[in-house]
Parts: structure tokens; sequence; C-alpha cells
């Protein structure tokens, strides 16, 4: 596998975004982890049919758990993961 990781050179005089980027990446990382960690819970939570226990635990209303289920799932995409594995 080549090799694929892009340093973030915050020593250049000219990079006066690069702080930011750093920092945006780290903050990326926090959210994705959150949210595999949330997953994770709701996955213990239901059969795959009742999301009861997903609505009674996150505070939702009843028949809203398969969506918010839906939404943390979706928002596991592969690009925030690259993005803060490739970028550091």
């Amino acid at each position: 596998m080549a090799r694929d990781y892009i340093k973030i050179e915050t020593q250049v005089t000219t990079a006066i975004h690069a702080g930011t980027l750093k920092s945006t990446v780290r903050q990326v990382r926090q959210a994705y982890d959150a949210v595999i960690f949330l997953k994770q819970m709701m996955d213990h939570m239901t059969d795959g049919t009742n999301y009861a226990d997903v609505e009674l635990y996150f505070g939702l209303a009843p028949g809203q758990g398969l969506a918010v289920y839906n939404l943390v799932n979706n928002s596991m995409g592969a690009a925030a993961k690259n993005f803060t594995e490739q970028v550091g």
C-alpha cells in the first residue's frame, strides 16, 4: 500500500491557516469517535426492528428511534475517517 500521509507544515511562514487545519482534523476525529460510540451503544439497544430503547435512553419521541439511528449510522462516513487518518 502506498504511503498517503499528508503532513501539515505549521512552521512555514506563509502557512497562516495550518493551525486551523490541524485543529479541524482533531475536532473531526473527536466527532467521528463520538459517533462510533453512539452507534455501538444504539446497536445494543435494538434488534433491527424495535427502537423503543433507543428512543427511551436517548430522549427521543416515540417513532423517532430508527430515524436518529440512521442519521448516526450515515454520519460515520469514510471521508471523515480518511481525513483524520491521512492529514496531520
